[in-house]
């Protein structure tokens, strides 16, 4: 029987070698996306913040309370603005309708950059869920740490 956190390993695993190997980030985005969404909602019934939660909490206080404000989409709170744009293109990925209409005609972004993104909360997620390292993620790690040196 398959639990949903080893389906999850599996994802980000596969997600991590598309990333490095075979640079096919739009797959890895829908992947480590699927990783990261479902390790996310096991953090979250531990009441445990996930990743991309914690980015945007980190985010909203580098910024004053106006300019927050500023950043809201209507009846939101800042970070499930900031949540919802950051999902954005993992979303239009993998749904047919979008919250951005516009985009379902065409969309432009740095592919890699959220693959990356995606890629990197999927880890942070499964590290503080499962407090282990996968020889991928460690492959992705050391790949991080090569890019920003």
């Amino acid at each position: 029987m398959l639990t949903h956190q080893e389906a999850a390993k599996m994802q980000l695993e596969r997600a991590i070698k598309l990333f490095l190997d075979e640079r096919d980030y739009i797959s890895c985005i829908t992947l480590a996306g699927a990783a990261e969404g479902m390790i996310g909602e096991k953090l979250t019934k531990l009441g445990l913040d996930h990743a991309v939660k914690s980015q945007a909490k980190g985010y909203g206080q580098l910024l004053s309370e106006e300019e927050r404000e500023a950043l809201r989409d209507g009846n939101k709170s800042f970070e499930r603005t900031m949540i919802d744009d950051w999902n954005l293109v993992r979303n239009w990925l993998k749904h047919h309708r979008s919250e951005a209409e516009h985009l379902d005609i065409n969309i432009s972004t740095d592919f890699k950059f959220v693959a990356y993104d995606m890629v990197e909360r999927a880890a942070t997620n499964y590290m503080q869920l499962f407090g282990d390292i996968t020889a991928q993620i460690q492959r992705f790690f050391d790949y991080q740490s090569q890019e920003n040196s």
